[in-house]
């Protein structure tokens, strides 16, 4: 038989433990580690990095109705990465269409309500798209017909149940990371661009060959070309883009504080991590905690016990 005070005493290490693993390295708010490439255009992305454009982008009214394309050019720094290269978040989806690495794969997602209001993702995988260190040019393009995944100007996938829209792409964009979650992409972000129209086999093939060479696409509703080399903003050369800010620290900007997880959750080895280590914490915390109310005595010491946790 436990003492109250063993109970008490356990009780509070359990406590201390928790909160240690919860709270380690007590920095919730590390630096930034997105930096300017020294050796050329672009922005390198290290362990805790993250870009945040200033304001939604919003397409020219002279663009094309419905219709729209994406292109980003970039570097990865490893093979086997599992993270959020970029995302377009909006008010009231903050998660809408996002573009992640998984291993040497591409993953295209995109989140939205179906007509009854629930909850769906649609995604297209394209395989054998990212090599630690070499450059490779991606364009997602929403077309009148179907959704395009060109690589390196050459189309890798096509319909499916991701049918992208201008809308998709109207929203705020976060670079290195997921907006609502930790999930720190490594590599270089080496050019960015936006039109307000369908990229066709040709241009898609034709820009690839600019990006390649260092000269900019033809005619983008926005350009980003990361020449700057220094400060903390990065600028639309096309005109009509925001300005993309580098803030000091990294710092989720859509944070959700408490959610019910959805199926594209469960396949996360890191959702099912936190899972066992929240039951690994607050079981023993529980059982110790009640037996400390239950020898004091107290009333309702199981209810104390679901309260203290």
């Amino acid at each position: 038989m436990l003492t109250r005070k063993t109970l008490g005493g356990v009780s509070l290490l359990l406590l201390a433990g928790m909160l240690a693993a919860c709270l380690w390295p007590f920095n919730p708010f590390p630096a930034n580690e997105a930096r300017w490439v020294a050796d050329g255009p672009g922005l390198e992305f290290r362990r805790h990095g993250i870009v945040v454009a200033a304001g939604p982008f919003r397409f020219p009214e002279s663009a094309p109705e419905g219709t729209a394309s994406l292109e980003v050019f970039l570097q990865p720094a490893l093979t086997e990465d599992q993270n959020t290269i970029l995302a377009v978040s909006a008010p009231g989806n903050p998660l809408g269409l996002e573009l992640q690495q998984y291993y040497d794969e591409l993953l295209v997602r995109r989140r939205f309500r179906d007509e009854q209001g629930q909850r769906r993702v649609a995604m297209l995988e394209v395989e054998r798209v990212f090599r630690a260190g070499q450059p490779v040019l991606l364009a997602i393009v929403a077309g009148r017909e179907a959704t395009a995944v060109y690589v390196d100007g050459k189309k890798r996938a096509s319909g499916g149940r991701l049918r992208l829209t201008r809308a998709d792409f109207a929203g705020r964009l976060v670079f290195g990371t997921s907006p609502t979650h930790s999930a720190p992409w490594r590599g270089r972000l080496l050019g960015l661009a936006l039109y307000g129209r369908e990229l066709g086999a040709a241009e898609a093939a034709r820009n690839h060959s600019r990006w390649r060479r260092g000269k900019p696409p033809e005619e983008p509703a926005a350009l980003y070309r990361f020449s700057e080399g220094g400060g903390s903003v990065a600028r639309d050369g096309a005109g009509s883009g925001p300005a993309l800010i580098i803030p000091s620290n990294y710092r989720l900007p859509d944070k959700p504080v408490l959610f019910w997880p959805h199926w594209s959750d469960l396949q996360r080895l890191n959702f099912w991590v936190d899972v066992g280590a929240n039951i690994v914490g607050f079981v023993p915390f529980g059982f110790f905690v009640c037996g400390y109310f239950a020898s004091i005595p107290a009333r309702r010491p199981v209810l104390l016990a679901i309260l203290a946790g």
